[in-house]
């Protein structure tokens, strides 16, 4: 059984859980964990009475619509501050949030810091839910943090992105120990895609090729580890990679 978490305050009106069941419709065995974003924006109040009539209706709505689709939703029980919400993403497999332009720029700040560095699962950001990426960039660290990344990406996502292209970008080291890890990831890789390439750079150069590949790529999903925090902690580079209808995948 895959648990995905979603975020419903987040997205757009327009987005539905229906979208969410097209997005996820090749994973069988599958649940969704609703909770509200809204609770930790930093700029949040306490809430009128009919705020919290009007929040009880829009969850009331979104309950009906999984009966309708037969969908597996429930929202989170206890998510009342962040340390609550972290304890439920260890039981979690992805945190999807779907997020255009705009809403990045005029939410992201509002979270408290560090708030998606700190899950106890992967987190996907995309723009476009039920749109397929069209290539995947792997960015390997020496410490390894990416492989978690690419283990629930595989489980989600494997079936389905076996013939895409991959671009492994892997950070030189002269630890002997890196190495022959690398060495054994990039010939998994190669099997179970059809497509892989590799690209190695220095430690100083892994965020410009990162801007790099992001500018010339078609709707590229980057999959990543520690060093999402250089698009996370970055504004322009997160709205850059949305506009080029990007995706972030990644385990910190």
């Amino acid at each position: 059984m895959k648990n995905i978490l979603i975020p419903v305050d987040w997205q757009s009106q327009d987005v539905h859980l229906a979208d969410y069941a097209k997005a996820f419709e090749h994973i069988d065995n599958k649940k969704f964990s609703a909770f509200f974003l809204e609770d930790f924006l930093q700029h949040s109040e306490r809430e009128t009475a009919a705020a919290e009539a009007d929040r009880l209706d829009f969850r009331f709505e979104i309950e009906k619509e999984a009966r309708a689709l037969d969908v597996d939703l429930q929202f989170l029980a206890n998510t009342q501050n962040q340390i609550a919400l972290r304890f439920q993403t260890r039981f979690a497999d992805l945190l999807t949030i779907q997020a255009s332009e705009k809403s990045w720029r005029e939410r992201a700040h509002e979270l408290p810091p560090g708030f998606l560095e700190n899950m106890g699962c992967s987190v996907m950001i995309t723009p476009e839910l039920t749109r397929r990426f069209d290539e995947i960039i792997l960015s390997f660290d020496p410490d390894f943090s990416a492989l978690a990344a690419l283990k629930t990406f595989l489980s989600l996502y494997g079936k389905i992105s076996r013939e895409k292209s991959m671009t492994v970008i892997t950070v030189i080291s002269h630890d002997e120990s890196n190495i022959v890890t690398e060495k054994c990831l990039i010939e998994f890789l190669q099997k179970y895609f059809s497509n892989v390439g590799t690209l190695p750079v220095h430690q100083r150069n892994l965020v410009p090729t990162l801007d790099s590949l992001v500018g010339a790529a078609d709707a590229p999903l980057l999959l990543m580890g520690k060093s999402a925090t250089h698009f996370l902690n970055n504004t322009d580079r997160m709205e850059s990679l949305i506009r080029k209808k990007g995706s972030l995948f990644y385990s910190v």
